[in-house]
């Protein structure tokens, strides 16, 4: 059963679909509302949540091997996976930790604009913040 946190975080998205609430426990529930809190994700509820799922199902079939986030932005899901995945494994996060590289021919068009809107100083983060890929040392900040 999810905690009253979680359930009050996700009733907006409860209510248009269904939504399996994974069983989180207190250490979970804290990183997930400060980092929601402190716009450190780009991430909807519903979005960590099935992180936090994947990792708990991931654990209880006893699957080993390395966690990998690929493009941690801000590093908000890193935040809620480290406090998710056993202690006994591995996370590892990767980024450019800057600003992002161009889009290729296989890009679609949607692709193409956003990278425009970064690209030309115009992307805004959350919150109002100026967008991660704008900061001058990222990786420190992360």
């Amino acid at each position: 059963m999810a905690s009253r946190f979680v359930k009050k975080l996700l009733r907006p998205f409860t209510r248009t679909k269904p939504f399996e609430y994974p069983s989180v426990d207190p250490a979970i529930v804290e990183a997930w509302r400060a980092v929601k809190e402190d716009g450190l994700t780009y991430l909807s509820h519903p979005k960590i949540a099935a992180l936090v799922r994947l990792v708990q199902e991931s654990e209880s079939a006893g699957r080993e091997g390395v966690l990998i986030e690929a493009g941690c932005a801000l590093g908000g899901s890193s935040i809620v996976l480290a406090h998710t995945k056993p202690t006994n494994q591995t996370l590892q996060v990767y980024d450019v930790f800057g600003m992002i590289p161009a889009p290729g021919d296989k890009d679609g068009a949607d692709v193409h604009q956003r990278y425009e809107t970064i690209s030309n100083g115009q992307a805004h983060g959350i919150n109002d913040q100026p967008y991660y890929g704008y900061e001058a040392d990222l990786l420190a900040k992360v």
